[in-house]
């Protein structure tokens, strides 16, 4: 019995197409197999023991690989519709940043106009000072 737990173990378990694999421990289960290691494991020799949970623990379930596969699709959706976000929120910082540096030059702009109508003043106050200073002498 161990040796044909051993053989069936090494079958199934030695492919390596996933595909193929699914479909060798589903005719195993369809020709009830489950059920027969089932009873198998009850045995008192560790050795078939051994044998039958290396079987059971390297079973593939379809539908929780199923499932990973949908998890997974989504995350990956959900990946592609982050990474659109941003794309448009990069976009819209690029804008604003454009936006503010525009916005920068014209207030240096109107810095310099503003600092030379204040130089301007001064000029006019200091001449108009010294006519008026003149005047008193």
């Amino acid at each position: 019995m161990v040796a044909c737990t051993q053989f069936m173990n090494i079958i199934v378990h030695s492919v390596e197409n996933v595909n193929y694999r699914v479909h060798l421990q589903y005719e195993l289960t369809a020709l009830g197999l489950d059920d027969i290691l089932e009873t198998l494991s009850n045995n008192e020799s560790e050795r078939l023991i051994t044998q039958v949970q290396a079987y059971t623990d390297n079973r593939l379930d379809v539908s929780q690989l199923l499932e990973d596969s949908e998890q997974k699709a989504a995350a990956i959706e959900r990946a592609d519709t982050l990474e659109e976000e941003l794309s448009h929120t990069i976009e819209r910082l690029q804008e604003v940043e454009n936006e503010s540096v525009c916005k920068i030059a014209d207030l240096q702009k109107q810095i310099q106009e503003k600092n030379k109508t204040i130089e301007s003043l001064q000029v006019n106050l200091i001449c108009s000072s010294l006519v008026c200073f003149s005047r008193w002498e």
